[in-house]
């Protein structure tokens, strides 16, 4: 019949555009995991050889000892990354308002903070844009992680968006136990939004943290 060939048909190229997308979302992962680990991989086998000079004093192998396991924890972070964007599941289209997503971000984070921490929020211009949901969550998971772990005290966030891009500001009071860099799900974030291309500024427990990602 007619219509069942041309229903067949558009089936088939369904199929295949969907097949030509995961294959797309596949390559950039695989690009994304070459160009996080192939860097980290080097900077241990360089440390590595340190260790094996014999003209190294103690101090210097206890520091360079100390670098090897911050290496090891984030090739961990990077891998759970690569793996979680590699079995997210694909959903054409996810996108929502950027004020639908303060109000999903605000009530998720008051559901893992404890009680006492609230979570404060402001909005800016372009709360009616929509903005891809995916990328913008995984970022704000891993910021609130940081803020679960080296945060105390209310929790401000504040989100706008422009025509290209989205803007979240973050700030919590809390313990300085080290860099962004020394923590994994700073790092994390940071991995994430510098793959996507935007800017990660500052630190969520000390001034502020703002972060600029692609509103699509």
């Amino acid at each position: 019949m007619p219509e069942v060939a041309a229903l067949g048909a558009a089936l088939r190229a369904s199929a295949r555009s969907l097949q030509e997308q995961f294959s797309r979302i596949d390559e950039s992962v695989q690009r994304t995991s070459h160009a996080l680990r192939t860097p980290l991989t080097g900077l241990r086998l360089e440390l590595e050889e340190i260790l094996l000079r014999d003209d190294v004093d103690e101090e210097v192998r206890r520091t360079v000892v100390r670098c090897l396991a911050d290496v090891a924890r984030l090739q961990h972070t990077v891998a759970e990354v690569v793996d979680a964007e590699r079995s997210r599941p694909y959903v054409p289209g996810r996108a929502i308002t950027l004020r639908d997503l303060a109000t999903l971000t605000v009530e998720r984070w008051g559901r893992r903070l404890p009680s006492g921490r609230d979570v404060h929020l402001s909005l800016g211009d372009g709360v009616d844009l929509p903005v891809t949901h995916g990328p913008v969550e995984q970022v704000l998971d891993s910021v609130l992680g940081d803020v679960e772990t080296h945060g105390a005290g209310a929790v401000s966030l504040h989100l706008e968006a422009e025509q290209g891009h989205v803007r979240l500001r973050v700030a919590s009071r809390g313990v300085r136990t080290g860099a962004p860099a020394d923590r994994p799900a700073a790092r994390a974030g940071e991995a994430v939004t510098e793959v996507l291309g935007g800017r990660w500024h500052g630190d969520v427990v000390g001034d502020g943290l703002e972060i600029l990602l692609p509103r699509r």
